[in-house]
């Protein structure tokens, strides 16, 4: 039951930060993720971490379904979901689940418009995955893209170093 409406005033990434970039972006805004990045402008993270749900939680929610198909036209994959909710039975008779929320990471695909987020800066491009645990990922795109091998290990040693 609603006992009370308040309304709030809200504005976007683009004009709510005052940097050039943004590496990783984590957004857990409780139902609203897709306005979040509807309204990313002009920054193109590395990684981007979405807490969403397959079904609508809130009121006028987005799935992750729709938030995909965004950042698809943005130039992003989805890279890992992990469902931290536990499933609920839906019919018991044939003992279906479904999950309902968790954590999705979205990275930019290495062909079309994601090859240009990947190439604005390969060091960092590394070390966004590296925090995730999915340098292993980014090697992959990194052939795929058909980087210099020494470029790659010296990638690697950079990390290292920097660890």
């Amino acid at each position: 039951k609603i006992k009370k409406k308040i309304k709030l005033a809200s504005t976007s990434l683009k004009h709510l930060l005052k940097v050039n970039n943004i590496d990783i972006l984590k957004i857990d805004v409780q139902g609203t993720e897709f306005e979040v990045l509807k309204g990313m402008g002009k920054y193109r993270p590395f990684l981007i971490k979405v807490e969403s749900s397959t079904s609508e939680m809130y009121k006028n929610q987005k799935t992750i379904f729709e938030i995909g198909t965004l950042l698809r036209s943005k130039g992003y994959i989805l890279h890992t979901s992990s469902f931290f909710s536990k499933p609920t039975p839906v019919n018991l008779k044939w003992k279906n689940i479904v999950n309902l929320h968790g954590d999705f990471i979205f990275v930019p695909n290495h062909v079309g418009k994601g090859k240009k987020i990947i190439m604005k800066n390969l060091e960092k491009y590394l070390i966004s995955y590296a925090i995730y645990g999915i340098h292993d990922f980014a090697l992959y795109q990194l052939t795929r893209l058909k980087i210099n091998k020494k470029k790659i290990i010296d990638l690697i040693e950079f990390i290292k170093k920097e660890g």
